[in-house]
């Protein structure tokens, strides 16, 4: 049997021309259709990029495209942009690494992390961006956001504040912080000379179980809250602290209550520092000034002291009894106002010629006290002085001579 290939005949009738007529152009619609679609896809996508603060970058086919943003992040336009990748290496060339490192995990995950890298302009100027990435349509798409002012402020404030803990960290005084409750939340290294304590040590231990006695550490913490409310700080405090081999340290405390925006209390910010050798001294001042003066009112001499304007320091009872008057009416009063006009006049002269290498002057006195006595009284005047040499003081202790040879010149 002979096989034969039987040819479908096309139909060429008028209905069924006028049938794929009709599925042509609906093709033909749909084409366009999707191509409006995309048209305005673009021009869409386009416009969200064009508007946004941030800087955009980006190529589609042949085509660069930058937003007003970019070109004034980067000082460059569209039309100087012949090829993105190379324009990328050179802004970023500083940091073309990190920006190489981050494309190419970009390519796995479709878009890289937020990088904050230098940009150089097309002036040579440095500006400080964010950078991200990612693909839209196989194109890749920059953003950039200025943020050189912010980095600037970052910087500035971080160099403030490695000054201002290289300052703390290297001065004598303990500076220290606390929250709200005292509890201690920052510690300068000094506290290891002051207290004897590790910083690590003191930290969540709170301010008031150093000072001592409990009474003492009771009303400071009272003063502190007190300040908080009432906004003010407390200077100059001075308070016995406890140090970790349980000797007792003096120290002289400054406290400011830090407070937030709303004047809510945060906690407190403080400065101490050691005074116990200041204390020692004065202790050891007191003493020597209270056995001088014992030593000086038991001595039968006169004694007085007074500043360079004649202004009366101290008097003895030998020295009041003298004159005649109490104490309360001599001290503050004027010394050569207790002579008559000639004896003033011839006392300040001696006290003139007076210097370190010669500070005392001798002479005799004959006077009449109030009771009518006549005396001759042996005065021993030494000008004190200080340090750079000046006069700070005089010293007068005159003794009873009746009976004695006047063998010196009498005023």
């Amino acid at each position: 049997m002979e096989n034969r290939k039987t040819k479908k005949k096309q139909d060429t009738s008028p209905d069924s021309l006028k049938e794929m007529s009709s599925r042509i152009k609906l093709l033909s619609d749909t084409v366009e259709t999707l191509k409006a679609s995309l048209k305005a896809s673009e021009d869409k996508f386009q416009a969200i990029l064009g508007n946004i603060p941030a800087g955009t970058i980006y190529r589609l086919g042949d085509t660069i495209y930058m937003n007003q943003s970019a070109e004034i992040i980067t000082g460059y336009k569209s039309t100087d942009i012949k090829n993105i990748d190379e324009w990328i290496k050179a802004i970023f060339s500083r940091k073309h690494e990190i920006v190489h490192t981050y494309y190419e995990k970009s390519k796995k995950r479709g878009m890289f992390d937020v990088a904050t890298i230098p940009l150089v302009r097309k002036d040579g100027m440095v500006r400080y961006v964010e950078l991200a990435s990612f693909f839209y349509r196989e194109s890749r798409v920059w953003i950039v956001y200025d943020i050189t002012e912010h980095k600037q402020s970052e910087d500035a404030l971080w160099e403030i504040q490695q000054k201002f803990r290289n300052l703390i960290e290297n001065i004598s005084d303990w500076v220290w912080e606390t929250d709200m409750d005292g509890i201690f939340t920052y510690t300068s290294p000094q506290v290891i000379d002051i207290l004897g304590y590790h910083p690590n040590d003191i930290l969540g231990r709170t301010l008031f179980e150093f000072i001592v006695p409990d009474e003492e550490s009771a009303r400071i913490k009272n003063m502190c809250y007190k300040a908080a409310q009432c906004r003010e700080s407390i200077t100059n405090m001075e308070n016995i602290n406890l140090r970790k081999n349980g000797r007792m340290v003096y120290l002289e405390t400054s406290i400011i209550p830090m407070l937030s925006t709303e004047g809510h209390l945060k906690g407190f910010r403080g400065m101490s520092r050691d005074i116990s050798k200041r204390k020692q001294a004065e202790r050891a001042l007191l003493d020597s000034e209270m056995r001088y003066r014992a030593l000086v009112e038991d001595m039968p001499a006169l004694i007085c002291r007074f500043l360079v304007d004649g202004k009366l320091t101290f008097v003895n009872d030998a020295y009041c009894e003298h004159i005649g008057k109490k104490k309360q009416e001599l001290i503050g009063r004027n010394f050569f106002e207790l002579f008559p006009v000639k004896e003033r006049l011839q006392k300040k002269e001696l006290y003139k010629g007076l210097t370190r290498e010669n500070p005392i002057v001798n002479y005799i006195q004959a006077v009449t006290q109030p009771d009518g006595i006549k005396r001759i009284v042996q005065w021993t005047d030494r000008a004190l002085f200080h340090e750079d040499g000046e006069i700070i003081e005089f010293q007068s202790i005159g003794l009873d001579i009746i009976g004695r040879k006047a063998g010196r010149k009498i005023l």
